[in-house]
Order: structure tokens, then sequence, then C-alpha cells
């Protein structure tokens, strides 16, 4: 089994994806999760050295986290995928762009066929939470990076 589709080709994937990129997970000193569910999550406790952020909101999804943030800062409080869910901001010479966790899972879901708004995913816990937030993503110009989407996984680094 595959999960979501993605063939997972080494035994080590956080290690050796991180070694193509030239970085040690003990230099890692923040890690910012989206969500606490195990597809955004599961692999933290590879980054021993790092201060791990949350949304205050997720603690009660939460088995190990060292830090928590509030709902500004460069992180987003975002669509309500899941009680504390967020969206993180990075910006970059290439733009500014939103790890958007599971608030967007695809392009698809973004673009949804051109309509004028996105398409929920179906899995979130406040609906009109969730359209404000992707009306503001929106409306800010920032690239959205879909957690789930194979092109996001495929092109790997974003922003060089």
């Amino acid at each position: 089994m595959t999960p979501f589709g993605y063939a997972l080709k080494e035994a080590d994937p956080v290690e050796n994806a991180l070694t193509r990129l030239g970085v040690r997970a003990d230099d890692v000193d923040l890690v910012i999760n989206t969500h606490l569910h195990w597809d955004h999550c599961s692999n933290t406790d590879v980054f021993r050295n790092a201060e791990i952020l949350v949304q205050r909101d997720e603690l009660g999804y939460a088995r190990r986290v060292r830090s928590i943030c509030g709902p500004m800062g460069s992180q987003q409080a975002s669509c309500r995928h899941s009680p504390g869910s967020q969206g993180v901001r990075v910006d970059t010479g290439e733009g500014t762009f939103v790890i958007t966790g599971d608030c967007v899972d695809t392009f698809d879901n973004w673009n949804n066929g051109g309509a004028a708004m996105p398409l929920p995913s179906g899995r979130f816990t406040a609906l009109r939470a969730f359209y404000a937030s992707l009306a503001h993503l929106e409306g800010t110009g920032w690239k959205p990076l879909p957690s789930h989407d194979h092109t996001v996984v495929e092109k790997g680094t974003f922003g060089y």
C-alpha cells in the first residue's frame, strides 16, 4: 500500500531527502507543523535539536511538542482542517509561498476548474473559516504549495 499514492523509494526518506539538499537533521533548529495528523508530523522526532511549533488549538492532538505559537508571525491560522490547522508563509527570492497543510490538498482543489472559489477537500471543521482563509490567501497573491499534490513533491524545492 502507498499512502495517497506516494511510493517511497528509500528506507529513510526524510534523512535521504535532507542529504540531497546538503542538510543534516541535527542542524535543523525549527520545525513548523501545519497540523498534527500523522502524514504531516510523523517524522518530527528526526529533528532532535529543533524547536517544534504548532497552533495552540492543535495541542489536543499532540504527543510531543516543545513549543507553541499563536496565530501570527510566519505562521497563518488557516482553514480549520483540524482545530489548529495553519499555513506557513515562506518569503523567498522567487516570491512568497504558503505551505498549505491540508487547507489546499492539490492544485486541482485550488484551481477548481476555473471556478471563482477553490474546492474544499471535504475534510475541515469550519466551512466559513475555510472559505475566509482561502479568500485571504487568494487576495495576497502568494503561491500555495498544496501538501498532497504530486507536482509539489516531484519538484521538491521552491524559492531558491
